[in-house]
């Protein structure tokens, strides 16, 4: 740019504007018949019992890259994870099935 390029600018009423990255949008409140009922406390002896997840979203050069994590809520652990570019229901199963390897899920 060459100095007073701002000058330019301002000069035939013209603005320089960087978009904004997308928002992901959250639900803000358990849906109804969660077993949780967003209650994340938990002691030792309730390991492997209740298990979260969640999936989030990361800026990349290429794109947007979603991670799905499984947690178990006692031991605070990573039972499970997986990576994709799409945010489809595979994504979300490839988890679930990482925390089942790892850990077999007591009954509830």
């Amino acid at each position: 740019m060459t100095p007073g390029g701002d000058v330019a600018l301002a000069a035939v009423d013209l603005l320089c504007v960087v978009p904004a990255p997308p928002r992901a949008g959250t639900v803000s409140a358990a849906p109804t018949g969660s077993r949780i009922c967003r209650d994340f406390t938990a002691g030792a002896s309730k390991l492997n019992a209740r298990w979260y997840g969640d999936v989030t979203h990361v800026g990349t050069w290429e794109g947007w890259l979603y991670l799905a994590t499984v947690i178990d809520i006692a031991s605070r652990r990573v039972l499970g994870y997986a990576l994709a570019y799409h945010l489809r229901t595979e994504l979300v199963s490839d988890a679930l099935a990482n925390a089942a390897a790892a850990r077999t899920a007591a009954p509830v």
